[in-house]
């Protein structure tokens, strides 16, 4: 496992580094690193729920990086030589209230880019011919999900699609209006609509071998 660089302070969880750049408070850190232990550990029992995804995202040296400028990314991989990884900007993260926290978002794509798509490459993919790639062109077709950023390819329109999926199946995209802020890109934003519009999709991050769900 690749260690922060070493103007990075750092933090482990089940084996994954957490690196902060110089001048990310403390509590940022700890905040970034209890967002990844419960996107690798929902079901809360001290250990990740589904061992072969935090094997396979431990050999790849995944990393969470939390910054407070875009410059800051560019010092962690020059400094590093590690790209896989995903990034938190300090400043958008919420810690208290009942606004969405983006820190949920990028951690866990970290979780699904780094560790589902290589640990199960058939199911999840991130390029066409998958499970979870074919669920994403059946929910384009049906408009439940449009994301039009012109610089995200196929395979990151796959990691953002994971991302609305097992989020939406957890409960965590139904909070006071979200809908409002999310429904122009992904309107299946509660367990009840995936199962009822895209049964496949639920059955699919439902199954028990994969451990999305206690």
């Amino acid at each position: 496992m690749a260690a922060c660089p070493p103007s990075f302070s750092a933090a482990v969880v089940f084996g994954l580094n957490v690196c902060a750049a110089r001048g990310v408070s403390k509590a940022a850190l700890g905040h970034a690193t209890g967002v990844l232990k419960r996107n690798l550990d929902f079901n809360d029992d001290g250990t990740p729920d589904n061992a072969k995804v935090a094997a396979v995202l431990a050999q790849q040296g995944a990393t969470f990086v939390v910054v407070r400028r875009e410059r800051q990314v560019d010092q962690f991989v020059e400094a590093s030589g590690n790209k896989s990884l995903t990034v938190v900007f300090e400043g958008e993260m919420v810690k208290r209230g009942t606004r969405f926290d983006p820190t949920i978002e990028e951690s866990l794509h970290l979780v699904t880019q780094f560790g589902y798509a290589l640990a199960y490459p058939s199911i999840f993919g991130e390029v066409r011919g998958s499970a979870i790639a074919h669920l994403h062109d059946k929910a384009k077709a049906r408009g439940y999900f449009d994301y039009d950023d012109p610089t995200c390819d196929y395979a990151c329109m796959i990691t953002e699609f994971t991302y609305w999926a097992i989020t939406s199946l957890r409960d965590q995209q139904a909070g006071p209006g979200r809908f409002r802020d999310i429904g122009h890109e992904w309107s299946l934003n509660t367990p009840q609509k995936l199962a009822k519009h895209l049964p496949e999709l639920d059955a699919l991050l439902r199954t028990p071998a994969y451990k999305l769900m206690p």
